[in-house]
């Protein structure tokens, strides 16, 4: 992501998904966002054409769409170029795809949004991780990246038995079927996880027939998606990329919990702002659903002046809900207060 800040304003250019995602948790209601986009315009007596403008909109909803690799601002139009396709106080959205440039202004920036954008920009290209989980039965390739895990195929192992020539020649095609898969994504560096030893069978199988992979083996109790999770909770994801936000965020959740049964943690906007007020918090720990709440905002505000770490949660990480259920708000401590 490229930016560059003048006063209130900043211009950004995002250049990868994970820019647009990035944004989509900076961009707020109320915010006022300038740029090009296509509007409906019908002449009098004339057919509906869709012209390019340049607008400037005040925020209502900020939407990310993995798949289409698109952010969608939608707002209130407060002022465009041409101004005959233009009609002040009419909605308008503006698609967001990668190297579209932007204004985003506000009436002030937090830190942990300037922190977010400089983080994002840090960052010369797209970190995902690929993890294939596989045991006896199936293998299913996962994609990891800063906004979510993503599966991307499976490959059923079923049916190749253990000791016939017949079931050696059905492993091969299995196993041949797993490698084009590999492929078909682009994959070059993988962890290869799951339970028992087929993941060592199909590690020794790849180094043979596609050695330009490198991969890593890691032993889980769990298949699938959990597996993923599991394997972001003792940290095995940094073998391939550092500092990927899904996995620190994870980190940062799992931190809480285990501080919360030593009781050097808390939860819950009122106790959360005590210990603020005390100095005493370490790390406040925000779900991204509650920074809409002027609550939160302060806490945030606290939070940056006592020199505390923020750490925003995303929605698409699954481990939320632990935070979601003691109210979306927590915070580790650097000494127990009350």
């Amino acid at each position: 992501m490229r930016f560059h800040k003048e006063d209130s304003r900043i211009r950004v250019t995002p250049q990868t998904p994970e820019d647009l995602w990035h944004l989509e948790k900076i961009i707020k209601p109320g915010d006022k966002v300038t740029g090009r986009t296509l509007r409906k315009y019908a002449p009098e007596g004339g057919q509906v054409e869709r012209k390019k403008i340049i607008v400037t909109i005040e925020v209502e909803q900020v939407s990310f769409h993995p798949g289409f690799e698109k952010l969608r601002v939608l707002g209130v139009i407060l002022s465009g170029k041409p101004e005959e396709f233009i009609s002040i106080g009419a909605h308008q959205s503006i698609d967001i795809g990668m190297n579209d440039s932007i204004t985003i202004e506000k009436i002030k920036w937090a830190k942990h949004e300037l922190d977010r954008l400089r983080e994002a920009a840090e960052k010369t290209k797209s970190p995902k991780a690929f993890v294939l989980v596989l045991y006896e039965r199936e293998a299913e390739l996962f994609v990891v990246r800063e906004f979510g895990v993503s599966s991307l195929g499976t490959v059923d192992l079923t049916g190749a038995g253990k000791y016939s020539e017949q079931a050696k020649e059905q492993k091969t095609k299995n196993y041949l079927e797993i490698i084009k898969l590999l492929e078909n994504n682009n994959v070059e560096k993988l962890i290869i996880a799951g339970p028992g030893f087929e993941k060592e069978s199909f590690y020794k199988f790849m180094k043979e027939k596609k050695p330009s992979i490198r991969a890593f083996v890691e032993s889980t109790g769990n298949t699938g998606r959990q597996a993923v999770t599991e394997l972001m909770k003792k940290n095995a994801l940094s073998r391939i990329t550092a500092q990927m936000r899904l996995v620190e965020e994870t980190k940062a959740i799992d931190e809480f919990v285990e501080k919360l049964a030593k009781e050097n943690a808390t939860y819950g906007i009122d106790k959360v702002r005590e210990a603020l007020d005390y100095g005493a918090v370490e790390k406040l720990i925000v779900l991204d659903s509650m920074l809409s709440d002027k609550r939160v905002e302060e806490l945030l505000d606290k939070a940056e002046k006592t020199r505390a770490s923020i750490m925003i949660i995303s929605k698409e990480n699954e481990e939320n809900q632990k935070i979601k259920a003691l109210g979306g708000v927590v915070a580790t401590l650097r000494f127990k207060v009350g």
